[in-house]
């Protein structure tokens, strides 16, 4: 799997928690939590980590 689906995959998971913290399923912190851990998800890739990165902070403040 190359670090530009990788991004995909932790964007649209950042995305999914969002709606659910805008939703008020969970608090702030919690929302944090999670979105550090897709973010993580880009250090297991094919060493072009910035491409993942770049992809999963383009939305709203997930960077």
């Amino acid at each position: 799997m190359s670090c530009h689906q990788i991004g995909h995959a932790a964007n649209h998971m950042v995305n999914c928690i969002f709606k659910k913290y805008d939703n008020g399923e969970f608090g702030k912190d919690t929302a944090k939590d999670l979105i550090r851990t897709a973010v993580d998800l880009i250090g297991y890739c094919d060493g072009n980590e910035y491409e993942a990165y770049e992809t999963a902070g383009s939305c709203r403040c997930g960077n």
